[in-house]
Formats: structure tokens, C-alpha cells, sequence
């Protein structure tokens, strides 16, 4: 593992194995409030964001609007929540100077289905006719009722996410020019994995460029996650298999189901639902 981790890195120094935080004028601008409630059945997914001059700022952005524009066409009816966290990657990824928000879809359950309506045995009796009509009235009426109140729901929860998906989209961490420490923002990724039972996707935005005092967590448990990095730029052609064929190999190293690399092409086309299939 020591020879991925010079081959991965351009211009690597010391390693970082005590995590302090950032300089002040390098510190990334901190996150709001997490969502709260009981995590450790939520699926969750982690987004590193590159925020370092060696990556495009345009990139980051484009990264941002996926997320965002992903997390808001994730709310319908699901049986288990999702929290989204995303960090930025920089000299020292591991700091939780780096947390820039968090995101939770709850639980939604599906809508209230329709009523069976009653009919009359004898379609001749009137007497019978008008308590099915009213019996029939009244389960529309609560059908009604709790449709309302269902969609009640659903839009408080589309509005409160919207107003997080636009925090997310307005992010703007300070651009670090002392370093690329992507290993520090994967350890905290799998340090998240281990608080939660559900599905574990982890999402990256970056170069992969490993420049500067890298973490000394060569080992980490990414166990059955699903690793996506997205917005891969496409200039290194003539190294780019060869680091992604380093880094995939990496992460399957440390337990990976699945590594997918997405150009800035690809991930045009894609949705963050894909990220999850």
C-alpha cells in the first residue's frame, strides 16, 4: 500500500497523522445545523468536494448543482431515511473544519390508498341504497382527508430540503493552495460508514491529485460502499487510466462493491439516483 500511495500522489511530503485544523485564512466556512434524529439505520452518503487550486472551479460548481438538483428529485415515498455529508478535500481533509453541510431526507411514507367503496345487496331496497351512499361519503370523505394531510407532509418536506438544496448550491469554500489531501476526506467518509447500517455511497469530486502531506490511513473500511467519483477531468489523458486504475484499485483494496468513474462528459448524463443502483 505504501508504493499506491506515492504513486497517487504528486509531490507528497509528510504524512498527516494527527489531524489539526486548518490555518484560519485556509479554514472552509462551516456547515449549518445537521438534521437531527437517529442516524444508524439512514443510508449515507458522503460527498468529498475538491475546493484546491489544481481543481476546476467550474467542476466544483457543476458538482454542487448535481447534488443538489439529485437530493430534491430523491423526495417520494421511501421506507428509509438518507443523510447526505458533504466536506470539502484540502490540505487536511480529515479537520472538521472541512464539514460544509448536511442534508437528510426522513422517511416518507407512500400515500393513502384509495377506499373500497360498498354496494347495495338489494339495488331495489332504498332504504338500503341511501346508508351504502352515505357509508360510501363518509370513507371519501376520510380518504380525502388523510390525502390532504399527506401532501401536507410531502410539500413541508420538499420546501424544508429545498432550502437546503439552495444552501448547497450557494456554497463557496475558500480555494486551499497549500495541498490535496484526498485520503483525509475518505478516512472521514468511513469513519461516517461505521455510524450507520444502511447503504454507503461515497462521492468524489476531484482530480485525484494527491499533492502535499497526505493522511496516514492507508487502510480504512469502505465495506460494501459504493464509490462514484464524478466530474473527472479529462486533460490528464496520459495518466488518467493509470491513476484510475490505482485508485480503484485502492479502494476495492479496503472492501469497495463498486468503483465508477465518471469524465465531465458522462457526468452530464447521469443522476445521483444512478449513483445508487
Amino acid at each position: 500500500m505504501a508504493l499506491l500511495v506515492l504513486l497517487t500522489c504528486s509531490g507528497c511530503g509528510d504524512v498527516i497523522s494527527n489531524p489539526s485544523p486548518l490555518p484560519a485564512q485556509q479554514a472552509i466556512s462551516s456547515s449549518t445545523p445537521s438534521d437531527g434524529g437517529s442516524i444508524q439505520s439512514a443510508d449515507t452518503v458522503m460527498f468529498c468536494l475538491d475546493s484546491t487550486n489544481t481543481y476546476d472551479r467550474d467542476l466544483f460548481r457543476s458538482a454542487l448543482n448535481f447534488a443538489a438538483d439529485g437530493i430534491d428529485a430523491l423526495v417520494r415515498p421511501r421506507e428509509q431515511r438518507i443523510v447526505f455529508y458533504f466536506s470539502a478535500i484540502t490540505a487536511n481533509s480529515y479537520s472538521t473544519d472541512n464539514d460544509l453541510l448536511t442534508v437528510s431526507i426522513p422517511i416518507i411514507a407512500g400515500p393513502p390508498e384509495p377506499p373500497v367503496y360498498a354496494t347495495a345487496v338489494n339495488p331495489y331496497g332504498s332504504a338500503e341504497k341511501t346508508a351504502v351512499a352515505e357509508d360510501n361519503k363518509r370513507r371519501e370523505e376520510i380518504y380525502q382527508q388523510a390525502l390532504e394531510e399527506y401532501q401536507r407532509h410531502v410539500g413541508g418536506v420538499k420546501k424544508a430540503l429545498a432550502e437546503r438544496t439552495a444552501a448547497l448550491r450557494h456554497l463557496n469554500p475558500g480555494v486551499d493552495t497549500g495541498g490535496s489531501d484526498n485520503y483525509g476526506c475518505i478516512a472521514r467518509a468511513a469513519d461516517r460508514f461505521q455510524e450507520s447500517t444502511g447503504k454507503h455511497v461515497l462521492i468524489l469530486a476531484t482530480d485525484l491529485l494527491g499533492i502535499g502531506p497526505q493522511q496516514d490511513r492507508e487502510i480504512v473500511n469502505l465495506n460494501g460502499a459504493s464509490v462514484s467519483v464524478i466530474f473527472y477531468p479529462s486533460k490528464y489523458a496520459t495518466d488518467n487510466q493509470y491513476r484510475m486504475d490505482l485508485w480503484r484499485g485502492y479502494f476495492q483494496l479496503n472492501g469497495a462493491e463498486r468503483v465508477t468513474f465518471y469524465d465531465t462528459a458522462q457526468s452530464q448524463i447521469i443522476t445521483l439516483d444512478d449513483l445508487f443502483k
